[in-house]
């Protein structure tokens, strides 16, 4: 652009191009101003969306090890309940399974005992010491009653105990049959099982099972 040979009219276009020159300037500061603020916005949002992403997967992590350590214990007492507590059977009755246990004992210390020389007898269900009201494990207690040898009782009572940690074999008495029967002796003890309170328990546990291994 040619400027005006007059002086004074030079200096008004040059008034002129220099608040124009400010104006831009302005505009650009206050632009870049906006954009630096908009910036630091979008970088806060992002701050704050990569903390929530980071949140959520420690608690995914930690929903994960939860699920990981139920499972664990819910497995452990499922394997205890299938293997140790003792299960009602028809009519709730649970002398059928102690009788089923109390023969396999026997026949694996190689004493099989007839039925007619074996009775158990005088059932009975009660608390667990400290169990108190609300307890989920109570106690099946059994008489037994059998004729066998000193030698014989104990490797019996060794293996009732043996496989069944969470049995107890309480109130052990021995009598003599006489001088005709001194090898064999009348013997009766008390064998108590743990049941659990509620007879559904067993089969609550099959069903977490279950679904806890279907959600992992």
């Amino acid at each position: 652009m040619k400027l005006p040979e007059d002086k004074k009219e030079r200096m008004k276009v040059l008034v002129l191009i220099g608040i124009g020159v400010v104006a831009v300037l302005v505009g650009l500061y206050f632009g870049i101003t906006r954009l630096v603020g908009m910036k630091k916005g979008w970088q806060a949002n992002i701050k704050t969306l990569e903390e929530s992403i980071r949140k959520a997967d420690l608690e995914i992590d930690q929903m994960s090890k939860d699920r990981k350590v139920n499972m664990e214990a819910l497995l452990k007492i499922k394997d205890l309940s299938d293997k140790y507590v003792l299960k009602p059977r028809i009519g709730n009755n649970y002398d059928i399974s102690a009788r089923e246990f109390i023969d396999l004992d026997a026949q694996k210390v190689g004493m099989p005992i007839p039925p007619a020389t074996l009775t158990i007898s005088g059932a009975s269900v009660g608390d667990v010491p400290g169990g108190g009201k609300g307890a989920l494990v109570r106690t099946y207690t059994t008489r037994v009653t059998l004729t066998c040898s000193y030698n014989d009782v104990i490797r019996f009572i060794k293996q009732i105990q043996d496989s069944n940690p969470l049995v107890s074999v309480l109130n052990i008495a021995i009598s003599g049959r006489g001088a005709k029967e001194v090898e064999n002796h009348l013997v009766t003890f008390d064998v108590q099982w743990p049941i659990w309170a509620d007879q559904e328990m067993a089969g609550r546990l099959d069903a977490q099972v279950r679904a806890g291994e279907t959600n992992q």
